[in-house]
């Protein structure tokens, strides 16, 4: 049994490297691709808003029909999927055709990012947990890390044609893995979805998400524009970027093992205050061995706050919710993360960087810290029910 659920482990870790690495080639240099076919702003601006609103939209469904047929048929249903929308890109150049393809890819994602941390979670063992989700996540973030350096070297010598032909190998490979690993991929197949799932134990984490994926898009648009106006060229400021990655990247097995044994409400209240501190000091700060020390920081501290987050939600959950909760939790996330790139870009026109990410730097420290409150109020509800339990055996 040990010796098949690590087999599943590695088709997974395959298979999320392959589609990650493939969409992030294309994802951060899409927009240059909409300047070569001439594709106007507002019709850009419609092609990313569509690829997110589809995506938080669907995930809440895509976790119900988780938990009714079971996860890795929908796993090869989000595959094909994403086939498809590589088969797309490659061979249509029509505006209107391209905004179809990136709804369909937004359903694609919300197909394939709740069901796939489901199978982790759902398969893996209790006790560690924590640190196979977060070696698992590795394979997440060196995929998104190293996409947009070898995409531009792709791009530059061949054309962005040559990156929808790789995405469409690349989609069909981990398509075939998934189709061949799915006798080896015996998730439990529920005959009924559940309704009604209680976000009772789950609110607080869920409302720590949302700011957590605010924060993250945020840095995502001001920091390179930050950088650049500081004085740093392109290079540098892709350096730091991918510093910050890194250190997220290689903390993620010591952060997930540090969930399994520690408080994890106390990891994510902590992480989550670190991580949105040090945002706030880095978009103020100018010398470059400072900002370098504290994104790998930042990295680092959203690693610790991530994985505990996403371990208490899996080990919280009955087995028989957790693909509903999965997909809620995503598409928060999600919203989270739509609603951070908006605003942060409407209000970096206006306002410096520190002021434009204040307040979600404000708010998400407010998270952690009821986060970290909501762990001290169900430690003493514990503590007062043994106690009560005692009294009555004696």
């Amino acid at each position: 049994m040990r010796t098949e659920k690590y087999g599943m482990f590695i088709q997974l870790f395959i298979i999320n490297f392959l589609i990650t690495f493939a969409f992030s080639v294309n994802d951060s240099l899409f927009s240059l691709y909409m300047g070569d076919i001439n594709m106007n702003a507002a019709a850009t601006g419609a092609a990313f808003a569509f690829y997110s609103l589809s995506k938080i939209i669907l995930s809440p469904f895509s976790g119900k029909m988780l938990d009714k047929f079971g996860f890795y048929k929908i796993l090869n249903l989000g595959l094909l999927a994403y086939l498809a929308v590589s088969c797309s890109y490659f061979f249509f150049i029509d505006q209107t055709v391209i905004l179809i393809t990136r709804i369909i890819q937004g359903g694609a994602c919300a197909l394939f990012r709740p069901v796939i941390h489901y199978s982790i979670g759902i398969n893996s063992r209790k006790e560690t947990q924590g640190k196979t989700l977060g070696i698992f996540d590795m394979s997440f973030y060196t995929a998104l890390a190293a996409a947009p350096f070898f995409g531009g070297i792709l791009r530059n010598a061949y054309g962005h044609s040559s990156v929808f032909l790789l995405m469409s190998a690349v989609s069909f490979a981990a398509l075939v893995i998934g189709v061949s690993g799915s006798k080896a991929i015996k998730g439990k197949v529920h005959s009924t979805a559940r309704c009604g799932v209680s976000l009772a134990h789950c609110t607080p984490l869920l409302f720590y998400i949302f700011w957590r994926g605010w924060c993250i898009s945020s840095v995502v648009v001001l920091l390179p524009v930050y950088l650049k106006k500081t004085g740093f060229s392109d290079i540098t400021a892709g350096l730091i970027i991918s510093v910050s990655s890194l250190f997220f990247a290689l903390s993620l097995p010591l952060a997930g093992a540090l969930a399994d044994k520690k408080d994890r409400k106390g990891l994510i209240g902590t992480g989550g205050i670190l991580s949105a501190s040090l945002l706030f000091v880095l978009v103020q700060t100018s010398e470059f061995s400072a900002i370098a020390f504290l994104a790998a920081a930042y990295g680092i501290s959203g690693a610790i706050s991530q994985s505990a987050c996403s371990t208490e939600l899996i080990k919280s959950t009955k087995s028989e919710y957790l693909g509903s909760l999965l997909g809620r939790f995503h598409c928060i996330l999600g919203a989270g993360a739509a609603c951070g790139a908006f605003f942060s870009s409407v209000l970096s026109s206006q306002y410096s960087a520190a002021k434009t990410v204040a307040p979600a730097c404000v708010l998400s420290i407010c998270a952690s810290v009821y986060v970290f409150y909501s762990g001290i109020k169900h430690e003493k509800k514990q503590f007062i029910q043994k106690a009560i339990k005692a009294q009555a055996c004696e």
